[in-house]
């Protein structure tokens, strides 16, 4: 069967720009794709790496934040078959702290997607796009699940506290004008205070971002 068969011909799309690596079962084979996609990014050419939050590459396998521009998460990683452990645990808090079973597990999925990110994402000024995509984020028990350095880094509905929901093209062009202004930002860090007329240079060549 082909990738359009199953749903997936948007690959076919993906490998005309950039190649793509994925988490497999096998330990061994993960580690050759990550090695892979290091390589990729190192060299320009840039890849799409597929793995998931309860998988082995974000537990045991650092990912520099270079490779890492863009992070999409799709979906909310719900354990559905659920171990002795963490049935144990929802009893505890069931009994305990009247912690109901279904919002504990939202509260360990969440918590599972922001270890995830934050094993990427280790210093303050390391930057990337995050992308949620599934509607489910923009539910209000998700969004008070959210940590508080990525809450305030949320793109926000004008005079409110929501976050903003996007079409596909309208996330695409807000990430283009993130990256702009971040490269802008890292090419200013480059100079000291007593260089004002380099800075003033770069100013005048990149005033039109703002």
């Amino acid at each position: 069967r082909s990738l359009k068969d199953i749903g997936l011909d948007f690959y076919d799309d993906i490998l005309e720009k950039k190649l793509i690596f994925a988490e497999v079962p096998d330990m061994y084979e993960t580690s050759k794709s990550v090695s892979g996609y290091k390589i990729a990014c190192e060299n320009g050419r840039g890849g799409v790496f597929l793995g998931l939050m309860r998988g082995k590459v974000l537990g045991n396998i650092s990912l520099d934040i270079n490779c890492a521009r863009c992070i999409i998460v799709f979906g909310i990683p719900i354990e559905y078959v659920r171990p002795r452990e963490f049935l144990a645990r929802t009893r505890y808090f069931k009994t305990k702290k009247q912690i109901q079973e279904s919002e504990y597990v939202v509260y360990s999925a969440m918590k599972e997607i922001f270890k995830g990110l934050g094993k990427i994402i280790k210093r303050r000024d390391d930057t990337c796009v995050i992308l949620f995509a599934d509607r489910r984020f923009l539910q209000a028990d998700k969004i008070a699940k959210f940590p508080d350095w990525l809450n305030k880094s949320l793109v926000k509905i004008k005079d409110t506290d929501l976050p903003q929901g996007f079409a596909s093209d309208q996330a695409s062009n807000t990430a283009g004008k993130f990256y702009k202004q971040t490269e802008y930002i890292k090419d200013w860090r480059k100079y000291n205070e007593n260089d004002i007329d380099k800075l003033k240079k770069e100013f005048d060549k990149k005033i039109n971002l703002y």
